[in-house]
């Protein structure tokens, strides 16, 4: 018997004059065919921003939380031995935004050397996010200087909230979405999946002890 035939990704079709980019767009403003832009949404399940210029919705898409900036209500609160956390203060339902990771974006080396010198310092405190997709690759946000609520998020090995990547035009762009309906005053938490095996506080029943969720380089996600 042979080996199976190769697959390919059919192409698309294009009308005549129309550019790849437009043709795309066409492609998702025909897909978005319900009366919002809900878990129906082409878009939304891919994890990518519906564009104002081609959605159906206009005005009434709910799919541009990072362009509108349509996150929750959120607080920095003492977090016992963590320090300090990110706590909710209004009722997240799941699968809402809450929060956009912001910081700078510098190299993975740059990234290592702003490591080296916090731990000379005797500095633990460092707020680092990798973004290593392959538009991205050896690219940190690092929230450490410049930043937002996000950098105060504390890691639990069973987390309330989970870290995604949104396409938004030509930009990736990262936050963290409820796992699960969360009361106000809860903390918001996600997986660190962080490489350096630094101590665990989260206090979950099902604690690993370590932040070991991907064992890759160290610039893999904040630290505490």
């Amino acid at each position: 018997m042979g080996a199976p035939p190769k697959l390919s990704r059919a192409p698309l079709v294009r009308a005549p004059g129309e550019s790849d980019d437009d043709a795309h767009a066409r492609f998702r403003r025909e897909k978005c065919i319900g009366v919002e832009c809900d878990g129906d949404c082409l878009n939304r399940n891919m994890e990518i921003e519906c564009d104002p210029a081609t959605c159906p919705m206009g005005d009434k898409c709910q799919n541009r939380c990072f362009a509108a900036r349509l996150g929750s209500k959120v607080s920095v609160e003492k977090a016992g031995r963590c320090g300090r956390g990110l706590f909710a203060r209004e009722p997240i339902p799941e699968g809402a935004f809450v929060v956009e990771a912001l910081g700078e974006l510098i190299s993975e080396e740059e990234a290592q050397e702003r490591l080296a010198t916090a731990r000379a310092n005797g500095d633990e405190h460092y707020y680092m996010l990798a973004a290593s997709d392959a538009a991205t690759k050896g690219l940190v946000i690092d929230a450490t200087r410049k930043g937002n609520e996000f950098r105060w998020a504390n890691h639990s090995c069973d987390p309330s909230c989970r870290l995604e990547k949104w396409r938004c035009g030509s930009q990736d762009r990262y936050g963290i979405v409820a796992l699960r309906s969360i009361k106000p005053g809860e903390e918001l938490t996600y997986d660190y999946r962080w490489a350096s095996f630094e101590r665990c506080y989260c206090g979950a029943a099902n604690c690993v002890g370590v932040m070991d969720g991907v064992k890759k380089n160290p610039v893999g996600a904040a630290a505490r």
